[in-house]
């Protein structure tokens, strides 16, 4: 009977023994996986503490480039402004060289601009898309004679 107990009592140290080395093993390993996610954690902290100034610092230059775009554009539709008022302005005065010129071509060929001449200068320039007032400014006769006479080539035609 001796010997059945010893080997019973043998039997369950090496269980014993068994589940220890099981119940270390697991510890360990819970113990690994712990100190990785606190490593981790302290890792992840670290790394922001290092990125966050330079996202501030990020964010201020964004909002300084902002500026300066909002600037660069409000002075683009200035200049752009400007640049079409200046077009407009030189077609006008195209338009009156042209018209000047070939006014002055009739009188520079020595024809005396009669009153017939003057209507023909009218109505062509009318015809060429001249309002009656840049057509008064150009010939330098008053708007009311322009528009008599676009008025009366118009019903006569």
């Amino acid at each position: 009977m001796e010997k059945i107990t010893i080997e019973f009592w043998v039997v369950f140290q090496m269980l014993i023994d068994l589940i220890l080395v099981f119940m270390v093993l697991y510890l360990l390993r819970n113990m690994k996986s712990v100190i990785q996610r606190q490593a981790t954690n302290k890792t992840t902290g670290h790394a922001i503490n290092l990125i966050e100034p330079l996202l501030n610092e990020a964010k201020s230059v964004v909002s300084g480039f902002d500026k300066q775009f909002k600037k660069k554009k409000h002075m683009m539709n200035t200049l752009n402004e400007e640049l079409d008022s200046r077009i407009i302005s030189l077609n006008r005065l195209l338009n009156r060289a042209d018209a000047c010129r070939s006014v002055d071509t009739n009188t520079i060929s020595g024809e005396n601009t009669n009153s017939y001449d003057q209507q023909e200068i009218i109505f062509d320039l009318y015809k060429k898309g001249n309002t009656a007032e840049t057509i008064a400014r150009m010939i330098s006769i008053p708007k009311g004679e322009v528009d008599l006479v676009i008025g009366l080539k118009k019903k006569f035609e």
